[in-house]
């Protein structure tokens, strides 16, 4: 089984306290797992400039992952268009994210079929589906990876968190 907790974001409009808040209640929602195989960063393709606000909210997360969590990050592209432009690999390597486990995902195939089918011709259903097989082919291999990574402690990452706020109010 997999179990996928989606998060508050970061990077949130509200600003860096609600960023602060959201990041508590992520180290809290996984400690509360007990065990975790995998955190997975959702990286759009087409964002190849790294933003400050991007690089302070992956030092904030790493901040608050222990070491051994590193070799359990996973990587989606989303908005992914299959074509092999690298450009978002720049991102992620200047940000010291690892590249080895990542997932590609083109998301102008989710509309369903009988819906879609009444707007476009068969050229573009054929790419649609063609993007579909493509996607269902990248989940199935993100699944199998993440079943294969090592799990790790999650109350290790509260341990960490709680470790450093005591830290910083001494």
């Amino acid at each position: 089984d997999i179990t996928l907790i989606d998060t508050p974001g970061i990077g949130d409009t509200d600003g860096m306290a609600q960023d602060d808040a959201n990041l508590k209640n992520i180290v809290n929602a996984v400690a509360a797992i007990g065990t975790i195989h995998g955190i997975v960063l959702v990286h759009k393709e087409s964002e190849s400039r790294l933003y400050p606000s991007t690089k302070y909210i992956l030092q904030e997360l790493r901040g608050k992952m222990p070491k051994e969590f590193a070799d359990n990050i996973v990587v989606m592209i989303t908005h992914s268009t299959f074509t092999g432009r690298a450009d978002y690999m720049k991102s992620l390597k200047e940000m010291k994210i690892p590249t080895d486990k990542l997932f590609k995902f083109n998301n102008d195939c989710l509309p369903p079929v009988e819906i879609i089918s009444k707007y476009c011709d068969k050229d573009v259903l054929d790419q649609l589906e063609e993007n579909w097989n493509s996607n269902k082919k990248s989940f199935d291999e993100f699944k199998t990876q993440m079943l294969e990574l090592k799990p790790q402690n999650a109350t290790k990452m509260k341990d960490l968190h709680t470790n450093k706020i005591v830290l910083h109010k001494a």
